[in-house]
């Protein structure tokens, strides 16, 4: 455990100058010592504005992912959109350029509260189930960790969920109501359809899905890249990249059921109601066992290239960081070594 006083900012007086704020320095890491991720100042921004220019960057896959696994699959039913790519092109020819990017500000809402959680405290918790004799943690004390901060963190960032894919879905659900703008939608949502029932619709799939992906993101990006830095590979991009993909991948396998039974739990509007599971069975009877996996190509894409672009931000966010706020600290430790 790092003392208190790395746990904490500490204030200074400086002369005449009134009350600074200081933030201690991170110990130097030995050899063999356990990545971590909160190694800077402020880490759950980082991982906020990371995971917010990762929404930004893959929004038109996610989007085409909803409208593929909104499609019906059933006998009956020819598909409107057969590919992610051909998803974009057709959205665009009929919506327009935007259309791709719709649920932009929710997704952003949603990812700053969401992300900033999640994984800002997941070394905290991490630490927390850690035996004394293991800074790391096991593979199960992760997912325990990754679990709880992914359950806090969908629970508050939610309604910008809901919110998100009520944009996304477009015209592809008829008779879905249109709304003029993020602000409308939480008004309406929760106007006509109340604040449970509406803005927390599809929560317990959301849950589900959310700790799932999240877990499998976290625990296997920890995992991945302190295994590659064992086998003597250097802490860079290259890095990042494959703990990215090995991530993205893992979590879409795991995921992808979760993430189809929420995505249509979610897009239901009025009085219409469905469990997950009437809906899973219901699925399984219906579509078979591939509607359960139904999109798994562009979310793959997505989340794969959501995690890459991700853990690259915040990575340079963190290099930055360090190198910008280590030298003034110092600095100013030598000047004060009492504290």
């Amino acid at each position: 455990m790092k003392p208190l006083s790395e746990l904490v900012l500490g204030l200074s007086l400086s002369g005449t100058a009134g009350i600074e704020i200081w933030i201690p320095p991170p110990r130097a890491a030995a050899v063999g010592t356990p990545y971590c991720f909160s190694s800077t100042p402020f880490f759950p921004m980082h991982f906020s504005f990371a995971a917010c220019w990762a929404e930004f960057t893959t929004l038109p896959l996610d989007t085409a992912k909803v409208r593929l696994q909104l499609q019906d699959l059933s006998l009956r039913a020819t598909p409107k959109y057969t590919g992610p790519l051909q998803a974009i092109i057709r959205m665009v020819r009929e919506e327009g350029y935007t259309a791709p990017f719709k649920g932009l500000s929710p997704g952003l809402q949603r990812q700053f509260v969401f992300t900033g959680l999640r994984l800002g405290l997941y070394d905290d918790m991490k630490r927390l189930f850690a035996a004394e004799d293991d800074q790391n943690g096991s593979v199960l004390n992760k997912a325990a960790a990754a679990t709880l901060t992914s359950a806090a963190g969908i629970t508050l960032a939610n309604p910008a969920d809901v919110c998100k894919v009520r944009f996304q879905r477009g015209t592809s659900v008829e008779g879905a109501p249109v709304y003029r703008g993020t602000l409308d939608a939480y008004r309406r949502i929760a106007r006509e359809e109340g604040v449970i029932k509406g803005l927390y619709r599809g929560y317990h799939a959301n849950l589900l899905r959310s700790c799932i992906i999240s877990s499998a993101e976290l625990v296997t990006y920890d995992t991945a890249k302190a295994m590659l830095l064992q086998w003597g590979y250097k802490d860079g991009t290259w890095c990042h990249i494959t703990s990215g993909l090995t991530a993205g991948l893992v979590a879409t396998l795991l995921g992808s059921p979760a993430d189809v039974l929420g995505t249509r739990l979610v897009v239901q509007s009025g009085d219409t109601k469905s469990s997950i599971w009437s809906l899973a069975a219901k699925m399984l009877k219906e579509e078979g066992l591939s509607s359960f996996y139904k999109g798994f190509v562009p979310n793959f894409a997505r989340i794969g290239s959501f995690n890459v672009v991700m853990w690259l931000t915040y990575e340079q966010l963190n290099s930055l960081f360090l190198g910008i706020s280590k030298p003034k600290i110092e600095d100013e430790m030598t000047l004060d070594p009492g504290r």
